[in-house]
């Protein structure tokens, strides 16, 4: 994600995709407990680490903008050689038959990691060349489903499995992301079933690329590509700012 935060938590979709990532506010990376939810409120203001405050979203939001953040207990959303990291919440704080929405979000391309003094000296441990390289250059360069996407779908598949078996019949999964997260998703829902895109209800995604190309290079049928576009929704983090910025200014001058 670039280098400055969301000015407000407005729209629940591009707050939970910008909290996949580190040192943002209410950072997942940060928040995560292995052992138990924990509750994220993007109802209220939140400052990120060095100080700046990111506007709150206000009780309007979805279950008054209160979410929980799932552990990872069968370790199915993450995968350190790949670089994927994906995070789980929820409308309840347990998975159970209250619970009626729940979200997906991938984490999109961490920094590149360049430490040039170290580079010269032939160390390139810090380099991220598990996102820029294997990910997105392949991608870029080659049409290519990314290594991270086959992990997207093991972990979506898993998390509709429990819907099925503790949510409320009704209950539906959404999935967001920015940038590599974008192409992670919409690859990695290519890889269900139809059965189980019936359980997700949409794919919020912000500043992704067209994975047309990679999902027919694949093999992926004309058929399968309708039943995803019908799921995909591709937006742009600029404009969620710019339309909080005009919503909050025509409110002020008003």
């Amino acid at each position: 994600m670039a280098n400055w935060n969301l000015k407000s938590f407005d729209d629940i979709y591009s707050s939970i995709a910008e909290s996949a990532y580190k040192d943002r506010p209410n950072s997942f990376p940060k928040l995560f407990n292995k052992n138990k939810s924990t509750e994220i409120d993007y109802s209220k203001s939140k400052k990120d680490n060095e100080g700046q405050i990111t506007k709150g979203g206000g009780t309007d939001l979805p279950n008054g903008g209160k979410v929980y953040l799932q552990p990872d207990s069968k370790k199915l959303l993450e995968d350190e050689e790949t670089g994927y990291n994906a995070y789980y919440v929820t409308d309840t704080e347990t998975i159970n038959a209250n619970t009626h929405q729940t979200y997906f979000a991938i984490r999109g391309s961490d920094g590149f990691g360049i430490n040039l003094p170290q580079i010269k000296k032939g160390n390139f441990k810090e380099f991220n060349y598990q996102d820029w390289i294997n990910n997105d250059a392949a991608f870029a360069l080659t049409d290519a489903i990314v290594p991270q996407a086959k992990y997207a779908t093991k972990g979506m598949k898993e998390k509709i499995t429990e819907l099925e078996e503790k949510a409320a019949p009704n209950a539906k999964m959404d999935v967001t992301a920015h940038s590599l997260g974008t192409m992670v998703s919409v690859q990695g829902l290519a890889g269900l079933s139809e059965s189980e895109l019936n359980h997700v209800g949409k794919a919020v995604l912000f500043d992704g690329p067209d994975t047309t190309a990679s999902l027919k290079k694949a093999g992926y049928s004309d058929e399968k590509l309708k039943l995803l576009d019908k799921k995909l929704f591709i937006m742009s983090i600029l404009l969620i700012q710019l339309v909080c910025s005009i919503v909050i200014n025509h409110g002020i001058n008003n």
